[in-house]
């Protein structure tokens, strides 16, 4: 008998953990036993951290896995945390010459990884699986083999480009999203990668279940993320991981809430009409979907009508604008093009007694870049905004 082991390196000092697999040792290269492609290299990027259950193998990563074992590939772990780590790697390069004993082989190796996987814990607070794919990326660059990334986590991020618990994300086009990702550099380079997610919106508390619309939405984004990176996003699967608790201790990660705006009141008062609800063309006041902005202000429109209200309507902007109240600026042409529906809508022209735009210059403004000066989209969605406010309100909106 030949022992084997599946190494996982903790960097950082900590401790090596070893999972030993036991063969009978036979000599060869797995001589005339098929493989289901060339060696390459598959990365498991791993979410064992809080607010989701504890990793596990679905069907469709276990033949992944199953794969990747009998084709020899080199695997890498990489952690989901604030600030994920390359934890390890695991070789599969087997001896064995014949279907039984390489049978042995891979159930070992394969329940090896299964054991690795529930090692490699968060080690910083929140989850920032954006900069883990582009971990991933850069451990698959110089792979000539074929490349797989699989992805066990909930998909809930909180930090870095693209934090989820900001309002309105899951309510934009992902490809809005995705789009700006790219144009700002924080997109990973996943260039002939395939890549499974498994585990997309499976949560344990304190963290919330997520609900349709929002687990498709979810989905829907991280596709359009691989997507845009040039990877090729592989069947969604739709099996969630185990409601097995996640381990004892884990770094925190903040809660992600998603719940649909409420109505208008009968007297508005600081109400914001967000991004993702009146979505515009990138700089330009042309609504992106005018019908379904129309229905979005047809509830505030009815209130005002009926309620004989007067309001003002302030425009504001993600980014810093010149003259921000001057006839051209952006954020008050987006609020008349929202005075030209409401008022089409039925609302007497006279009751809108005033439309300014302010840019950046309002109650409210929340930090949307980064320490290097890059928008984060998912932040700027909650500044883009036009401000509805009675002229008998209190609060000011700036």
């Amino acid at each position: 008998m030949k022992t084997y082991y599946l190494q996982v390196v903790r960097r950082a000092g900590t401790a090596i953990l070893g999972a030993a697999v036991a063969t009978t040792a036979l000599t060869g290269c797995g001589g005339g036993l098929n493989r289901p492609h060339a060696a390459g290299a598959t990365v498991i990027v791993v979410g064992d951290r809080a607010n989701m259950p504890a990793p596990s193998l679905t069907d469709a990563a276990m033949t992944l896995i199953s794969e990747s074992v009998q084709s020899q590939d080199e695997i890498y772990l990489i952690n989901v945390s604030g600030s994920p780590q390359s934890v390890g790697h695991l070789s599969t390069k087997s001896d064995c010459d014949s279907k039984s004993a390489c049978a042995r082989r891979w159930n070992a190796l394969k329940a090896g990884i299964q054991n690795a996987i529930r090692k490699v814990p968060a080690s910083a607070p929140q989850a920032d699986l954006l900069s883990a794919l582009s971990i991933a990326g850069r451990q698959l660059a110089n792979v000539h083999g074929p490349k797989h990334i699989l992805v066990i986590d909930s998909g809930l991020q909180t930090v870095g480009a693209l934090p989820l618990q900001a309002e309105g994300v899951l309510d934009v086009d992902p490809a809005t999203i995705s789009q700006s990702l790219k144009a700002n550099g924080t997109l990973p380079d996943l260039h002939g990668v395939d890549v499974l997610m498994t585990g997309l919106g499976s949560t344990y508390a304190p963290q919330q279940p997520i609900r349709e619309p929002y687990r498709t939405r979810l989905v829907n984004l991280w596709k359009a993320v691989v997507t845009a990176s040039a990877g090729n996003f592989t069947p969604k699967d739709d099996t969630q991981l185990p409601d097995i608790a996640p381990a004892r201790g884990l770094p925190a990660v903040t809660t992600v809430t998603f719940k649909q705006k409420p109505p208008p009141p009968p007297t508005p008062c600081d109400y914001r009409l967000r991004a993702d609800q009146i979505g515009f063309v990138a700089n330009e006041p042309t609504f992106l979907d005018e019908p379904r902005t129309r229905q979005v202000l047809k509830p505030l429109a009815e209130q005002l009508t009926e309620k004989g209200t007067s309001v003002t309507l302030i425009g504001t902007t993600a980014v810093p604008e010149t003259g921000p109240d001057s006839p051209g600026a952006v954020s008050k042409r987006r609020a008349l093009a929202v005075r030209r529906v409401l008022i089409e809508l039925g609302v007497p022209a006279g009751h809108i007694v005033r439309v300014e735009g302010v840019g950046t210059n309002f109650r409210g403004f929340r930090k949307d870049t980064d320490s290097q000066g890059r928008l984060i989209e998912a932040l700027a969605i909650g500044n883009r905004l036009v401000i509805v406010n009675s002229t008998t309100c209190e609060k000011r909106s700036r």
